[in-house]
This record gives structure tokens, sequence and C-alpha cells, in this order.
């Protein structure tokens, strides 16, 4: 074996290694946007599963606060507790921010239906059934718009004593008893930093539930009562009419945490805004400033902070509220 001979095996070696390295490097990268991706898609499904069943809960104890004996009591701001009686309120903070979902509902393990009360003073009040109530349950009181936190003292019968929350306002002489069971939970679901989920309470414990989340949109659906139909309505325009609410439906936005290099034709892994049911999410960059903008022509600079180069999964879901319908309310 010659010279020759020698330096063709050299070159033939150090071609094959650059063959290897460039296929490692490919492995690599499409390893990187497999993992990444699906990641993303384990998160987002996490984050709708907790969401939606959280959702699917709203209006428990209270799906008939609209009955004609109470008054229109589905909306009505519980006196002294800072929030109203509604199945789903979606709060929207600014047109290019998250929105936030704060679902309420009771917790008993008893199916109670509304019932009458009457001869209310400030510590007992007389109900046609007490069934279904337990020492420390929490109930709500409405009655012509108006609705009262009060808690089931010891012991229950037929006239239940009641010790009235402080701050609660002035006693309800008569109207419908909501049974909330023994707490009451007011969850509310943000985008910070991912999907969190906070507890509401006065010292509110804030729990986060998907990584990788950006967006959050909601809206709300009102039952139409001429086509039978759903209407749906922005967060943004006030809620009138929060008896004939009959469903919600949302949307999360997750991105891939693996920055993606463009393509051999220069353009990035998404070249267009995200959308959900017909609508585009408004994209930040990874510093949080808004790029509301598409990629029309190519090639792009690369920009590791600009959002076009990520990959994105969008998860909707159209979520009934079972217990406003099965309440008959809204009609």
């Amino acid at each position: 074996m010659g010279l020759v001979e020698l330096m063709v095996g050299v070159v033939i070696g150090m071609i094959g290694v650059l063959v290897i390295f460039q296929t490692m490097s490919t492995w690599g990268g499409r390893t990187a946007t497999t993992m990444s991706g699906g990641d993303a898609q384990t998160s987002g499904a996490l984050g709708v599963f907790y969401l939606e069943r959280d959702i699917k809960q709203a209006g428990w104890g209270f799906g008939t606060a609209a009955s004609a004996e109470g008054g229109p009591n589905m909306g009505c701001t519980v006196s002294g507790q800072g929030y109203i009686l509604s199945p789903v309120v979606i709060t929207q903070t600014a047109v290019d921010e998250p929105d936030q979902i704060t679902v309420l509902y009771g917790t008993s393990p008893i199916f109670t239906a509304a019932g009458k009360f009457s001869n209310g003073t400030s510590t007992l009040i007389k109900t046609d059934s007490w069934g279904g109530f337990k020492t420390g349950d929490r109930v709500i009181l409405g009655s012509g718009g108006q609705c009262r936190l009060a808690t089931i003292g010891t012991p229950p019968s037929r006239n239940l004593p009641l010790a009235y929350a402080s701050g609660s306002g002035s006693v309800l002489a008569s109207g419908i008893v909501f049974n909330m069971g023994a707490a009451i939970v007011r969850a509310r679901w943000e985008v910070n930093g991912g999907l969190r989920w906070g507890d509401n309470a006065a010292t509110e414990t804030i729990s986060p539930v998907a990584d990788g989340v950006v967006d959050l949109q909601a809206e709300y659906g009102f039952g139409d009562l001429l086509t039978g139909g759903v209407t749906w309505q922005d967060p943004s325009v006030a809620v009138t009419n929060w008896n004939r609410l009959k469903a919600v439906r949302f949307a999360i936005l997750v991105r891939s945490k693996n920055y993606e290099k463009p393509g051999t034709d220069g353009c990035p892994a998404t070249p267009v805004r995200p959308t959900w049911f017909g609508q585009n999410f408004i994209m930040r960059n990874l510093d949080g400033g808004i790029n509301d903008t598409d990629v029309t022509a190519c090639p792009v600079a690369i920009d590791v902070n600009d959002w076009h180069h990520y990959r994105y999964e969008v998860f909707e879901r159209v979520v009934p509220l079972r217990n406003v319908m099965w309440g008959g309310i809204g009609e």
C-alpha cells in the first residue's frame, strides 16, 4: 500500500465522518422537535382535562338560581363575599392578555334541589324540607336578586338555624336556599408562567397545572330562545342575561420549548398566527413583547426571541354547563 492509497483512504474516511456528523446533527434536531412536541401535547392535554373537569362542575348546588320563587338570582352579588352567583365568570384583563376563568360550585355529596325558606331572622329560617342539609354546610339565600351567605347551625331541623357570615348584609325574610355543601369552591384559572389554578380563598393557593401554556381565551355561550342554539359572546361585552348562560368554549395555546431553525427555504416553523375557533391568537415573543404579524416573505432572520421560530399546539373545547341545564333555567 503506497502513499496514494493512504491518501485515498483518508479522504474516504473524512467523507464518512462528515456524513456521520451531518446525520447525527439532523437526527438530534428531529429528536428535539419530536420530544418538545410530545411535551407540548402532554402539557396541553393535561391542562384541557383539568380545566374542562372544573367547568363541568360549575353551578353545582345552585343550578336553579333563576327560579321564579327566588327572583332573578343568577348573577346577583353574594353580599360581603366579593363574587357573583354565576357558574363561570370570564375575566378579560386586556384585549392582548390571556383571559381568566373563575368557576363556582358547591361540594355537597348529596344532590339537594333548591328549596323555599320563610320566616327569616338573623339566626333562623324555616324551610319546607331539610333533607340533604348537614351541620356546617354553607348555603346561599336568594330573594329578588339579592344573595346572602349563611352556615347551617347545630342541629339541623325543620327550622334550620343559620349563622350569617360576617358582612352578609341585611336579613332576607323569604326566598330560595341553595345548598353548597361543606365548602364553596371558586377555582380561578389563569396563564402566568404556564396554566395555573387558584382556590380564590382569603389565603389563595396557586398551583401550576400545565407548563408551556402561553395563552388562554374563552367565550360565553348563551341559549338563543328563537333558534334553540347557542350565541357566543366575548367576555369584553357586559353580561346582562346570566340566566341564559348554557356553555363555555375555551382554547389554550401551548408553545414548544425547542427553537426551530428556518427551513431550506428560509421560512420559520410557524409563519402564521395560530387560531382558535376561527379567531387569531395575539402572539408574543419570548420576552413578552407583542409581535402580532404573519410572515409573508422568506427568508427571515434567525432570532431565538421571535415566536415564529417555535411550534405551537392549540387545544379547544366546548363545555356545556350541565348543572345549569339540568336546573332548568334560562328558558
